[in-house]
């Protein structure tokens, strides 16, 4: 006989209804069968012959065959169970052999058969067996759980190296209950309880297909004519094809242009000498009007001047005379930086003496030509200048119709399009004036007129042109490497250009979000058009993640936020979200694209640690729409956030409406209250005209439903520790029209903030009167005011004041409560120019402030211009009922005074400051009204008196340094008072004046030097 196969296992699948299992291997004995059942719930147990099965068939070289039995219980197989049946065979040898004689050939043959028996059936178990090298010392032990408790786990071993299953299931998806063992920890770890995840699961956006492969690239090359865009760093794949791309430069069709003309004068100024005094007439030049323009008063004098100034450079200014002048002769000069200095002119006008008509003022401009500004306290540009200074004055003086500049910028009127500011655009096919061809920056002067930065006009416009800006479009194939851009064919503007593509993954992000799970957003930049989270206590975290924000021609976004929050108590943190398109900054409405990085529409969140660049607000806590039907969302949390290159709207105007920056560009805003704003630093774009670093504002129409009510309406705002960046720092930064603003909100705190600059303020809150009242607490900030006297942009607004500090507070309802203002501790250091440090005023007509506290600022006034240092006053004379200016320490130079109370004021102690001016400048201290205590107070220098109490009924005077006034010592009239225990040194004047002996005291204990 001989053993032909080497199966030593077979394994049925029970059906509740088979008796009889074929047994296709050879078994000498019965005993050398082992039976084991596996029931429906993984539990195995061995069977014993004449108990639960019989057998046939022992010796046969085909095998036999197992027959379970029935009675007297029913032990067939049923379904969901499973019957094996193996070979188990001893490891023992029972055959013994005589010395000598026959050769015992069936024994050795039976013998020979259970050896290769015993092989098939060690070959089945190793077959299922691990092993172990042969230097392992582990030993037995290692038999692995059955298949079904094994599917869909991790294996792993236990301290003693034999096999175990872990907590957790091997789904590719959801890792987050799988169990870790940390270096030096005493027990195993889910990676959910690792990563603080709690019992959500957590969501990698690459689970849910983004790709995060969006670039961008500095060396795109495309063709004119075409729409090819090649890379010297990129081939593109048949793989990028569908994908997103923006081109820098590059554009569909273009916007026609239907004229360019020279840029106007931005300024024209007659100066009157003698009354030192300037009349403007920058549009009455620029206008065809006839006989509209004089050019020196009525009554001249030798060195009366007429100014023309112009955003850059120049060549030549034609003049339309209306009316010659007679007899007077003019010197041409520029700004050399220091001085005026004389210009070499070629002047058909001869001094506006030639007959009427146009006549050329041509010059080459000279190399040292700088910008200056003229009469800053109505204009706020900084501009090219020439003048014609009167050297001999006219017998019949001149008239001008018009002028119009030569080489200066080139403007652009293109019906509708939107161009942004300071974007890049091409312009092709001007016929006529060649040099506006080319690739240039723009100013945005409105949505139909643009001007080109850079190029000066010098040939007559005939016809043509088109105007290009950024070529945002999809791959729709290609070759070589090359990659054609979807429906844009010969639209594009040949030369080198900047570039970005990548994969959309909104669909992928949004998948994973809508989850419910903890989103993770690892390495990689995802180009998203907008993601939006609606449940609550959901967490976004971005793991070196970048959110790219897709162009705005490739989606239909108006008016929201890249990451949109509609739920309560979300979690934002880590994340990098940019714009790098940089839309949408016109700001013409509250529907911009993509407005917001951030936004958020819901209670309780916590945003923080991300970085937010390049758009238009980077947080916003926004409200719901419809006046009146809120809610408005409070108990926001927003700190540690980097908001970068922040845009605004504004060109520098000065109007408010218009929408010139006032209404676009927030860094962070929170329209809802009991919100805490730290830790942030937010900065503003160059070139950029933004309206508000932080901001803060209540919604009066728009409080919570009861269901999600604010506890207190319109109160709790805390701004803390925050930097906000504008102007100064080497020129790095644009301009935040206000730095930190509160609105409508009480119990304010803003402390410990640094603010570089501000156009209007560095710190403001206000509260009108139809609001709650509350408190207002401005303490341990930092400011460094650096706005330029050029700088006009919203002077005719309701705060038109440039003030470093200002509170504008309403009080005159008065079943509304207290209100307190507090200003502590400020450090203000000022070299631009400012109207007053510290302001605290009325809001409007009717309102006052009250129960006000300013004490322990630090003002020094190093190399700015500056009006009054610290100024209380309401707008009308309502009664203030307490007011305490105290331990002030104020240095430099101011051209009014130091500090100004007036209004009615029950109580007012003005003690303990140090005043010290280096310029002639008005009173140090003035007090008008009510009562008051002006006492060891530090007055040094000045020009005019050092304490003036104007109309108060009873004044005390006593304690005070008075070192060096310009003029007297004291000034004070009102019904009575007293002047006691100051120390009053070599005054300019009198000591006291206007102090009536009759109704005061004047102290013998006074010094006087």
């Amino acid at each position: 006989m001989t053993v032909s196969t080497t199966t030593s296992r077979v394994r049925y699948e029970g059906d509740g209804a088979t008796r009889v299992f074929p047994i296709p291997f050879k078994f000498v004995d019965n005993a050398h069968v082992k039976v084991t059942l596996r029931d429906a719930a993984s539990r195995e147990t061995p069977w014993r012959e004449g108990s639960e099965y019989r057998l046939s068939g022992a010796g046969n070289d085909s095998g036999g065959s197992l027959t379970v039995l029935t009675e007297p219980l029913d032990h067939r197989p049923r379904a969901g169970e499973v019957l094996v049946v193996a070979l188990e065979l001893p490891f023992t040898q029972d055959k013994a052999f005589p010395l000598g004689g026959a050769f015992p050939t069936t024994q050795v043959e039976e013998g020979l058969d259970l050896a290769a028996l015993r092989d098939a059936q060690l070959a089945a178990f190793d077959a299922r067996a691990f092993s172990v090298p042969a230097t392992d010392a582990q030993v037995g032990g290692l038999e692995l759980p059955i298949d079904s408790l094994r599917a869909g786990r991790y294996l792993g071993f236990d301290g003693a190296g034999k096999p175990a299953l872990l907590a957790g299931t091997a789904e590719a998806a959801d890792l987050s209950d799988k169990t870790v063992l940390p270096t030096g920890a005493s027990a195993a770890r889910t990676i959910a309880d690792l990563l603080g995840l709690g019992a959500l699961t957590a969501a990698n956006v690459k689970l849910y297909g983004a790709k995060g492969d969006t670039a961008e690239l500095a060396d795109g090359t495309v063709t004119d004519g075409s729409a090819v865009l090649s890379s010297g760093s990129v081939a593109f794949t048949e793989a990028d094809v569908g994908k997103a791309v923006w081109v820098e430069a590059a554009a569909t069709a273009g916007k026609a242009i239907s004229t360019i003309a020279n840029g106007p004068i931005d300024a024209a100024w007659q100066w009157d000498s003698v009354n030192d005094s300037f009349a403007d007439f920058t549009a009455a030049l620029n206008s065809d009007t006839a006989g509209d323009v004089e050019p020196f008063p009525a009554v001249e004098a030798v060195g009366d001047a007429f100014y023309i100034g112009h955003i850059q450079t120049f060549d030549r200014v034609t003049f339309d005379i209306a009316t010659s002048g007679v007899g007077g002769v003019v010197a041409w000069e520029y700004w050399d930086g220091s001085a005026w200095a004389a210009l070499t002119v070629t002047d058909g006008t001869s001094g506006f003496t030639a007959a009427a008509g146009n006549h050329d003022l041509t010059f080459t401009p000279p190399g040292d030509w700088a910008t200056t500004q003229l009469n800053s306290a109505i204009d706020g540009r900084r501009l090219y200048y020439i003048r014609a200074r009167l050297t001999t004055v006219y017998t019949t003086n001149p008239v001008l119709d018009q002028a119009i500049l030569g080489g200066g910028r080139i403007r652009i009127t293109s019906t509708l399009h939107l161009i942004e500011p300071l974007q890049t655009v091409s312009i092709k096919g001007v016929i006529g004036t060649a040099e506006a061809n080319g690739t240039w920056q723009v100013e945005r002067i409105d949505n139909d007129i643009l001007d080109l930065i850079g190029p000066s006009f010098q040939n007559a416009y005939v016809s043509g042109g088109t105007i290009h800006g950024r070529l945002e479009t999809t791959i729709a194939s290609v070759s070589d490497g090359d990659a054609t851009l979807a429906a844009n064919a010969g639209a594009s503007v040949a030369g080198t250009a900047a570039f970005g593509y990548g994969t959309d993954d909104t669909a992928a992000i949004q998948a994973a979000i809508d989850s419910g799970k903890t989103v993770v957003v690892p390495d990689g930049n995802y180009l998203v058009s907008q993601i939006i989270i609606q449940t609550d206590r959901q967490k976004l975290l971005g793991m070196g993640g970048r959110l790219v924000a897709l162009p705005a021609a490739l989606h239909s976004i108006n008016g929201e936020g890249l990451v949109r929050i509609e739920a309560d108590f979300v979690e934002v943190t880590g994340l990098y979200i940019d714009n790098p398109t940089e839309q949408n900054k016109k700001g013409d409405s509250w529907s911009d694209t993509l407005r917001h990085g951030i936004e958020i529409r819901g209670h309780r969140s916590n945003i923080h640690h991300n970085t937010v660049r390049r758009f238009l607000d980077g947080i916003a806590v926004l409200f719901s729409s419809g006046q009146g039907t809120g809610p408005e969302y409070s108990g926001n949390i927003i700190t540690g956030n980097i908001i970068w290159e922040n845009l605004g709207a504004g060109s520098g105007r000065d109007q408010r409406d218009g929408i010139q920056g006032e209404a676009s560009g927030d860094g962070i805003v929170s329209w809802g209250t009991a919100t805490v704003i730290t830790n942030n630093v937010v900065h503003v774009k160059e070139g950029q005209d933004a309206r508000v670093g932080i901001h803060c504002e209540g919604l009066s129409g728009r409080h919570d439903p009861v269901d999600h009510g604010t506890i207190y309406p319109e109160r709790g705002c805390i701004i803390s520790n925050n930097i906000v960046l504008a102007y100064g720092l080497d020129g790095r930064n644009g301009r935040w029209r206000r730095g930190i603003t509160t609105e409508q909100v009480a119990d304010v705190t803003i402390t410990g903030n640094v603010v570089y600059g501000g156009g209007w303020h560095a710190i403001q809150t206000s509260q009108s009167a139809e609001e709650i009242r509350g408190n207002v607490t401005i303490n341990g900030n930092v400011i460094y005011w650096s706005r330029p006297d050029v700088d006009n942009a919203g002077g005719d607004w309701l705060f038109g004041n440039r003030d470093a500090i200002a509170a504008w507070h309403n009080t005159s309802n008065a079943a509304l409560g207290q209100g307190n203002i507090n200003i502590q501790n400020n450090a203000i250091e000022i070299v631009g120019s400012l109207n007053t440090a510290i302001r605290v005023s009325g809001f409007r007509a009717g309102g006052q402030a009250e129960n006000v506290v300013v004490t322990g600022n630090t003002i020094r006034n190093t190399r700015g211009v500056l009006s009054r240092c610290i100024n209380i006053v309401p707008i009308q004379a309502t009664k203030m009922t307490e007011a305490i200016i105290a331990q002030n320490t104020i240095r430099g130079s101011f051209s009014d005074i130091g500090i100004r109370v007036t209004g009615s004021v029950l109580s007012l102690i003005i003690e303990g400051n140090t005043i010290e001016s280096d310029t002639k400048s008005g009173s140090l201290i003035q007090a008008a009204g009510g009562n008051g205590i002006i006492s060891n107070n530090h007055l040094r220098g000045g020009g005019s008196d050092h304490i003036q109490a104007i109309n108060m009924d009873y004044a005390v005077v006593n304690g005070n340094i008075m070192d060096t006034p310009g003029s007297d010592c004291f000034d004070g009239f009102g019904s009575d008072g007293i002047l006691t225990s100051n120390v009053m040194l070599s005054p300019g004047a009198l000591y006291t004046r206007n102090w009536t002996p009759t109704a005061t005291k004047l102290d013998a204990n006074n010094i006087k030097n």
